[in-house]
C-alpha cells in the first residue's frame, strides 16, 4: 500500500509528463486507500488534481472533487491554478467565475514578486501582479464576460481603490470594465465618455470599436465611422474584426452609401 506521499509523487509525475488523464485513472484506482479528508489536506494532491482537471476540461468534477475531500484551498496554489484556465485556448469563464469564490481575497497575497525576462537580448528586472491583484482581474473579467454587470462594475471599482500601483495595465482594463458595465445597465452617456478617457490611454483597436458602437447607437455616424474605420486600420489581426467589418457596413448604409456598405 503506497503512502499519501508515494501517491502524491505518482500524481506529480505523470503531470510532469503530461499525462492527465493517466492522472485521473491512477487517481481513481487508488484513492480508496486513503480517507478523503486526508486526500483533501494534502495540498500537493489538491494542486495537481485540480491542475489535470483544468488541463483535461473536467471543469463540473473539480467543485466535485473539492466537496467530496473537503478541500480548503491553499492561497499559495491558488493564483497558479487561476492561470491555468487562462492559458487554455478558449476560457470558460462561467467555471472561472465559481473558481474564484473558493478563496478569500482577504487571504491572498499582496506581495509582487519580480522576475528576470529577456529583451531585445538584455535580461531586465520584471515585476509581477501580486495573487489579490490576479485575482481582481480575472473575478472582475468573469463577471463581465458572464454578463453580470452590475456585480462585474461594483468589484471592477474596488479594485480601482484597492491598489495604489497596478501591473498589465489593469487599471485601465478595471475601468473599461467599469465603461462597458455602464452601458450593458443602460447609461451609455458615462460609458462613452470613460471609454474615450480610456482611449487617451490604451489606443486598442477594440476599444475604438466600442466606441464607434456607442456613436452608432446614438445615431451620430460620422463620429462612428471616424471611430470604426481607426480601429479597421489599427494593430490588430483581421480575423478578430469580422464583427467590426459589419459595423463598418452597417453605419455606411445609415450613412445612405449602400454600394460601398
Amino acid at each position: 500500500m503506497p503512502t499519501l506521499f508515494e501517491f502524491s509523487q505518482s500524481i506529480r509525475n505523470l503531470n510532469k509528463e503530461k499525462k492527465f488523464s493517466e492522472t485521473l485513472k491512477f487517481f481513481k484506482d487508488n484513492k480508496t486507500e486513503f480517507k478523503p479528508e486526508d486526500i483533501g489536506l494534502n495540498k500537493f494532491v489538491v494542486y495537481e488534481m485540480i491542475s489535470a482537471l483544468i488541463e483535461t476540461n473536467h471543469y463540473d468534477v473539480i467543485f466535485t472533487f473539492i466537496e467530496q475531500h473537503n478541500v480548503v484551498l491553499d492561497e499559495k496554489n491558488f493564483g497558479y491554478l487561476l492561470k491555468k484556465f487562462k492559458d487554455k485556448p478558449s476560457v470558460n469563464w462561467t467555471v472561472v467565475n465559481k473558481f474564484c469564490d473558493l478563496v478569500s481575497i482577504d487571504n491572498l497575497d499582496t506581495e509582487c514578486k519580480t522576475i528576470e525576462v529577456e529583451r531585445k537580448g538584455e535580461k531586465k528586472p520584471m515585476e509581477l501582479a501580486s495573487d489579490k491583484e490576479n485575482w481582481y482581474a480575472f473575478k472582475t473579467k468573469a463577471l463581465f464576460e458572464t454578463q453580470q454587470y452590475q456585480e462585474c462594475f461594483e468589484l471592477s471599482k474596488k479594485a480601482l481603490e484597492t491598489f495604489d500601483k497596478f501591473h498589465y495595465s489593469n487599471e485601465i482594463w478595471f475601468a473599461r470594465r467599469i465603461a462597458l458595465s455602464k452601458k450593458h445597465l443602460g447609461n451609455s452617456a458615462d460609458a462613452l465618455n470613460e471609454l474615450l478617457q480610456v482611449l487617451r490611454r490604451k489606443k486598442e483597436w477594440f476599444i475604438q470599436n466600442e466606441v464607434a458602437e456607442i456613436y452608432k447607437e446614438n445615431g451620430d455616424f460620422d463620429r462612428a465611422f471616424k471611430y470604426a474605420i481607426e480601429a479597421i486600420n489599427n494593430f490588430g489581426d483581421l480575423e478578430y474584426k469580422v464583427g467590426l467589418l459589419v459595423l463598418i457596413a452597417n453605419i455606411l448604409e445609415q450613412k445612405q452609401e449602400n454600394e460601398l456598405s
